[in-house]
């Protein structure tokens, strides 16, 4: 869903921001709520007569395809208390229908939630953000077990966040972030 705002791929010769490091980075900026209320919804559907089909391997002789996979997302954002305290909030849901041997006709389906809110205060910001994939472990990889890397399983990921400008040129910022996983 649309939760970001902006990418920036940082490479050698990092600014002080991240350490003077050597190596590359991809920073992830998401959307902040403003001081107007704003909102969106999209979506998009895939038949299966769009996606490749795979007709057997090295190893084994299978058709490997999907009936059909949609995605939709809302997201709404705007003030709680103008100049200083925002919210933006967004969900999604996925849906993917497999035509593939013993597990023909089974939907792999995903919900997703995401909020933050940013509290300003005079030379500071204090950020809480939630992200969330609530889907429950099923029966899907006892069908195909290499399919771990879409197993379903309930995750949850907490940041706080706290920065401070001290002067021109001095910036203080804080973070600190938790990730729960469960299978």
């Amino acid at each position: 869903y649309e939760t970001i705002d902006e990418v920036q791929v940082v490479g050698i010769g990092a600014t002080a921001d991240y350490g003077g490091f050597v190596g590359g980075l991809v920073n992830v900026i998401t959307k902040s709520g403003a001081n107007i209320f704003h909102g969106s919804l999209t979506g998009t559907y895939n038949d299966g007569r769009f996606y490749w089909k795979r007709y057997g391997s090295r190893t084994t002789n299978y058709t490997y395809f999907l009936d059909y996979d949609y995605q939709t997302s809302a997201t709404f954002s705007g003030p709680i208390k103008k100049e200083k305290l925002f919210f933006f909030l967004a969900g999604g849901y996925m849906a993917k229908k497999y035509n593939y041997e013993d597990i023909s006709g089974y939907t792999f389906k995903r919900p997703n939630y995401y909020a933050k809110f940013d509290y300003l205060l005079k030379n500071n910001t204090i950020t809480l953000l939630w992200n969330s994939n609530p889907a429950k472990y099923d029966s899907f990889t006892q069908y195909n077990p290499l399919s771990w890397s879409t197993m379903p399983s309930t995750n949850h990921a907490f940041l706080g966040s706290w920065q401070s400008i001290l002067s021109e040129v001095t910036l203080f910022n804080i973070r600190s972030a938790v990730y729960i996983d469960s299978i």
